[in-house]
């Protein structure tokens, strides 16, 4: 289902065709979310698992992006409402929070009745992972400083990304989650190119100043995601997107408040 900023980046399951509701076994759902950085509040999280118990649906979050938020950043949890236990899971990616691509690494939360099935399941098609990474993530995790300081570094770079769009004209969608900040495309440069779609746009960007961005399409809207996890110093970086941005004079749709 589109996620709409009408419908603050959440499923509209009220929408839908009762009768599809019926026959629906699993929804699967991402928060904080992929491209959209929008982390759902507790009463929403609360209403889409009202919805799965009442019509006896496997609700699956893909909460890979939940170790990158900060003590400080407010978020629901899924399993807080009642029926989670029954009705519920959680899945965690060590890959994403631990800034460590390419470990595979990650574990899922859910009731001992569900976990245990997928835990057969798992024996039977996965190889697993050397214990030596396994045996050291585990002592990154039990250290909370460490974790703690990842998620600052992100949250400190997800800022300044944003007050830098945000000087170009960008409406900033939702400026909280994960690694990213997804943003509306501009119409086209001032007496220049037009951009028609944001495959457009993010190929300008590429192309012209070197800026690398991921397009999406929603529902007839356009979006590109910039993101903040790259190598390099920070501030070299900032500076030079800044100075890159700042040259040019972007049109915006009039639905976006500048």
């Amino acid at each position: 289902m589109p996620l709409l900023p009408e419908n603050n980046f959440v499923p509209d399951l009220e929408s839908l065709d009762p009768t599809l509701l019926t026959k629906a076994k699993i929804l699967a759902v991402n928060y904080p979310n992929n491209p959209t950085g929008k982390i759902a509040s507790q009463d929403e999280c609360d209403l889409l698992l009202e919805i799965c118990v009442r019509h006896n649906i496997l609700l699956i979050n893909d909460a890979a992006y939940s170790g990158l938020l900060t003590a400080t950043q407010p978020t629901g949890n899924f399993f807080r409402g009642a029926g989670a236990a029954a009705h519920c899971i959680e899945v965690h990616s060590l890959s994403k929070s631990l800034q460590i691509p390419g470990w595979r690494l990650g574990f899922i939360l859910a009731a001992s009745e569900i976990i245990e099935p997928l835990r057969v399941l798992g024996l039977l098609q996965e190889s697993g992972q050397p214990k030596l990474l396994l045996d050291a993530v585990a002592g990154v995790i039990n250290d909370q400083e460490i974790s703690e300081a990842l998620s600052e570094c992100v949250a400190e770079r997800r800022r300044a990304l944003i007050d830098i769009l945000a000087a170009s004209g960008f409406s900033i969608q939702n400026v909280d989650g994960a690694f990213f900040v997804y943003v509306q495309c501009p119409l086209g440069v001032v007496d220049g190119a037009e951009f028609e779609n944001a495959a457009k746009f993010s190929h300008y960007l590429a192309a012209e100043h070197g800026i690398l961005t991921i397009p999406y399409e929603v529902s007839g809207q356009s979006y590109v995601r910039f993101s903040v996890a790259f190598k390099g110093e920070a501030t070299v970086v900032f500076a030079q997107l800044r100075q890159k941005l700042s040259a040019v004079r972007f049109c915006f749709p009039k639905s976006v408040t500048l």
